[in-house]
């Protein structure tokens, strides 16, 4: 069909990333007095530049059964209401995990200078956004027949955090080799990491649609009661 991946391979990618001194300066400038933080910027961009790595995984997996409450995938079995009513059975669906890396993840500043590690913290969360960008560019080049849409565990009450077990299982050797662990308590370290699924939907749904954190400022479409009471029923 034209796709440029074969299902259960695994890639790993080092992603690109590019850091714009006013976008930084901006980001780092809500809990400052100062006026121009354009040095600050760049000095914080050239700290970062050094270390930062960050790099995904992901593995093209056929859907192997679904049925009104769950989807099983690599051997796997999901539990969500809402998926089982988006996915496409006949097409795959890519199980990932993006991550700033622990390189940088390690990079740290003195425990008293509250704001400069406040200001790094918003620089690492701009690299995740950034490597999450490059690795939905990287996706949707080999697979450009289809709309690709995603979700993290997490995102929605219908698809927990704890659906990170599973998912970390198909994908536990890569994990190993980025760097990238999960908790007892289903969290990610490094943080600054994101695990879910991209999978094919023409349809416009958006995870953003379901969800009543109308403040997020990472959201992507309008919140959409119908649809959330139509796939959750």
């Amino acid at each position: 069909m034209g796709y440029d991946f074969h299902l259960g391979q695994e890639v790993i990618l080092v992603l690109p990333f590019e850091l714009d001194v006013a976008a930084v300066a901006k980001q780092i400038k809500m809990r400052s007095v100062e006026t121009d933080l354009t040095e600050v910027a760049s000095g914080l961009i050239e700290m970062v530049k050094k270390v930062a790595r960050p790099r995904a995984v992901y593995r093209p997996l056929k859907i192997e059964h679904i049925d009104g409450s769950s989807f099983h995938v690599g051997g796997k079995v999901f539990k969500s209401r809402v998926l089982t009513k988006v996915l496409d059975e006949n097409e795959p669906v890519f199980v990932y995990i993006v991550t700033i890396g622990p390189e940088l993840d390690a990079l740290t500043l003195p425990q008293n200078d509250m704001l400069s590690r406040y200001r790094l913290d918003a620089v690492k969360t701009m690299i995740l956004g950034a490597a999450g960008k490059a690795f939905e560019t990287h996706l949707k080049s080999r697979y450009p027949q289809r709309r690709l849409t995603h979700i993290n565990p997490g995102e929605i009450e219908d698809w927990p955090l704890t659906e990170q077990k599973p998912l970390f299982t198909i994908l536990n050797s890569a994990a190993d080799e980025l760097g990238v662990i999960l908790t007892e308590g289903c969290m990610i370290k490094p943080v600054k990491s994101r695990s879910g699924i991209y999978f094919a939907n023409d349809d416009g749904f958006e995870t953003c649609r379901l969800c009543t954190q109308f403040r997020c400022p990472g959201r992507r479409a309008a919140f959409d009661a119908g649809m959330l009471a139509r796939l959750t029923a």
